[in-house]
């Protein structure tokens, strides 16, 4: 049985409202309030500091709306927030999952999700990622401008680590280019010999990208147009994950 929204819910239902609306008429449209209440709860959540009322008469995050945030934001954890997808992503597709997280010119695990197979990747968490030998690099590689992809290049020399492995500018920016385009990277055997991955950028609060996820499977085992078939359900993880992070935004 629905019951009447109480006091509490009312002010949250403004409060949410006029973070995305910060129009007093979009407000009052979009809560379905009174004018008369959705006024007095907007200057209850002012003398809170929970919303602000800037001089062209519009509503906006207030300092405590914006300390809570900050503090909760410190407080995700991606290993758990991340820890029910990557799961279920391993058991559904028998393949090693690795989230990566950016640290200068490398990358490095900062959760490994292994899956039922008689043998075991060899990865451990804190590993380094060269950006453009690697999957979830050439997502973090794929953020950068173009000028930072040559610097790149000159300080870090693009070291060979297979003969797969892409040494030369012109062809590590094609490949970026084309991880720009479809919205995820791979590594056909370019990192260790043997080995195939895919991986696809995990956004934050801010919209950046501060993660990446990828699946891993031994080239006996899989074609890369087999991996590239799984896209989608990375995709999907990828996506869950940024929204566990905070990520909004309409595409997803």
């Amino acid at each position: 049985m629905n019951t009447a929204p109480t006091a509490a819910d009312k002010t949250l239902i403004v409060l949410r409202s006029a973070l995305s609306h910060p129009r007093f008429t979009d407000i009052v449209s979009s809560t379905g309030l009174a004018k008369s209440s959705v006024h007095r709860l907007l200057q209850t959540l002012i003398r809170h500091e929970f919303l602000t009322l800037s001089t062209n008469g519009n509503y906006y995050a207030g300092p405590a709306v914006l300390s809570l945030a900050g503090n909760a934001f410190k407080q995700i954890d991606i290993s758990e927030k991340a820890k029910p997808f990557i799961s279920k992503l391993a058991k559904d597709i028998n393949c090693q999952v690795h989230i990566g997280a950016r640290n200068g010119k490398e990358a490095i695990y900062v959760t490994i999700q292994e899956c039922d197979t008689p043998y075991r990747i060899p990865s451990r968490i804190g590993d380094k990622l060269p950006l453009h030998s690697t999957a979830i690099g050439k997502c973090f590689l794929a953020q950068e401008e173009n000028t930072f992809i040559a610097k790149y290049v000159r300080e870090t020399g693009l070291a060979e680590h297979t003969p797969r492995t892409i040494t030369s500018y012109g062809k590590l920016l094609t490949e970026i280019q084309e991880v720009r385009n479809l919205g995820w990277a791979k590594d056909d055997e370019e990192n260790v010999p043997g080995i195939r991955c895919i991986a696809l950028p995990i956004y934050n609060h801010l919209g950046t990208v501060s993660h990446a996820v990828s699946i891993t499977t031994l080239s006996l085992e899989k074609s890369m147009s087999e991996v590239i078939e799984l896209v989608p359900v990375v995709k999907e993880v990828a996506d869950n994950i940024s929204r566990q992070l905070g990520y909004r935004q309409t595409e997803l």
